[in-house]
């Protein structure tokens, strides 16, 4: 847009001078006399200012379209962008419930800083790359850490469970062995206490 209008300026400049030069000529050409060839040869020229001309007007159009089609453009991907960065900084105050924990990192767009080449400009001096990203990827490496403590913690409650299942399933095959031993203890126990009683 910037180029646009530069270029949009100097073809008016340029107009400018042509037609100064233009009414120069006429000028020249009211106030001397000239001979025929004379005469030819700044009707040439009148033509060829009066063609430079409208070649410079028709390109200033163009610009002129170009430089309009482009700034709408321009605030159409403006309107794209502006739900992106509402609902980016409800997650931002989601993942900091704290306000001034949320503040350096909450977007706004400055439409007028879109031609700048540093994009925190433009998303109201927040340096995405600068410290979002490396405290996303600091937090992902420790939820990732977590994770694999996580998996190593379970394993080892699972070589539990099985060797806690095998002393169970052991402690089973003992007491299974002890009820019939008890039993018969219990049976003679009865009968010693029946012949007791008898005497």
């Amino acid at each position: 847009v910037d180029d646009n209008t530069a270029q949009l300026k100097s073809k008016e400049e340029e107009i400018e001078k042509k037609e100064a030069k233009l009414n120069h000529l006429r000028s020249v050409i009211e106030n001397q006399a000239f001979s025929k060839e004379d005469i030819h040869k700044l009707e040439n020229e009148k033509a060829n200012m009066e063609e430079k001309v409208r070649q410079t007007r028709k390109m200033k159009e163009v610009n002129e379209q170009a430089t309009l089609t482009k700034a709408m453009e321009l605030n159409k991907m403006f309107g794209y962008l502006h739900p992106i960065v509402e609902a980016f900084n409800s997650r931002i105050e989601a993942l900091f419930p704290k306000e001034d924990e949320a503040s350096p990192y909450m977007i706004s767009i400055q439409k007028d800083a879109a031609h700048e080449q540093d994009q925190s400009i433009l998303l109201g001096g927040v340096d995405l790359k600068g410290t979002l990203v490396p405290k996303w990827s600091r937090e992902k490496q420790q939820h990732v850490e977590n994770i694999s403590q996580l998996r190593r913690d379970l394993f080892d409650l699972t070589d539990n469970k099985e060797e806690s299942d095998e002393a169970v399933s052991d402690i089973k095959g003992d007491i299974e062995v002890l009820v019939p031993t008890r039993r018969r203890a219990a049976e003679t126990l009865q009968r010693e206490k029946e012949e007791q009683d008898k005497m």
